[in-house]
């Protein structure tokens, strides 16, 4: 992934793969070089750095490591989790401190509430794409939030402002976004993938279309939780695949198909669609995902 070089004040290097991107004169977006790919940003004022979304253990070494290239840069003061989600915070123990930690209060909830079953589920699910998953998670110091968010809150870094935005549920029931200012750059968190099949299991498909048009609204470039910033178009990738998942799901059920077997049926038809024309499809897709997404419909449907 390429982006623009640094220049005219700008504080951050040229972007690299596994690296920063500038996104405007006062941030930058961190793309993580493993998979699942997540993004975290970094935003710089005169007075004190933020970053948003700590990422996973083991990429979080590569984000510091960028900050403190720049011996010039303002002190780290503040870290924002946009959920709780490991991609995004677990990596939050290479930040804070310094950093006061800022989260949705269900979010500092669930890793507040992190155990034993949490790193064994957690070693399972990244064991293929990191082979030190296991002693990374037994040893891993979980952070929680000092600060919780659950009206809009703005931060001030001098001459920078961060404000941050608590979604109704979404991708989670503990999701916040931000927007930069003057830069008018939009933070999304999983809110928003790109080109990237999002997990949409954990909190509402109804509530996801909702916060893209959210994120579209607040106008800008738009950094997705995975995939490559832009604006978010009105046809976006992610939001037709959550209205056709709540579609199919509603069309299985009036047929009275129901768990796994809405599931499959759901699965086949995704399947299918994929190459024709108009259809939905990704970059990057995710094994379960459609079928965990299904059956969080289904369970909103049937109480």
């Amino acid at each position: 992934m390429s982006g623009p070089s640094g220049g005219g004040g700008q504080p951050f290097a040229p972007s690299r793969p596994g690296g920063l991107e500038p996104l405007g004169p006062h941030v930058a977006g961190f793309h993580g070089s493993t998979w699942p790919f997540p993004n975290s940003a970094v935003v710089r004022g005169r007075d004190g750095t933020l970053v948003f979304d700590a990422n996973l253990p083991w990429i979080a070494g590569e984000l510091l490591a960028a900050l403190d290239a720049d011996r010039s840069a303002p002190p780290l003061t503040h870290l924002v989790l946009s959920h709780a989600h490991g991609d995004h915070a677990h990596g939050a123990s290479w930040f804070s401190p310094p950093a006061r930690t800022w989260a949705r209060a269900f979010a500092r909830e669930r890793l507040g509430a992190y155990g034993q079953s949490d790193r064994e589920e957690e070693t399972a699910f990244y064991a293929d794409a990191y082979e030190h998953a296991a002693e990374t998670y037994r040893d891993l110091r979980i952070v929680v939030p000092e600060e919780t968010v659950e009206a809009e809150r703005v931060i001030d870094l001098g001459g920078v402002t961060v404000r941050l935005v608590p979604e109704p549920i979404a991708h989670t029931a503990g999701d916040l976004w931000a927007v930069v200012e003057p830069d008018g750059v939009v933070l999304a968190g999983d809110l928003w993938c790109n080109d990237f099949e999002g997990f949409l299991g954990d909190g509402s498909v109804t509530g996801e279309v909702a916060a893209i048009d959210h994120l579209r609204d607040a106008g800008g470039v738009c950094l997705p939780g995975h995939g490559a910033p832009g604006p978010i178009v009105r046809d976006d990738g992610l939001q037709g695949y959550a209205r056709w998942i709540l579609d199919q799901t509603a069309a299985c059920m009036d047929r009275g198909l129901t768990g796994e077997d809405l599931r499959r049926d759901v699965r086949a038809a995704f399947d299918a669609q994929i190459g024709t024309p108009g259809g939905i499809g990704f970059a990057v897709l995710n094994p379960g995902f459609l079928e965990e997404a299904a059956a969080s419909v289904e369970e909103a449907a049937t109480g």
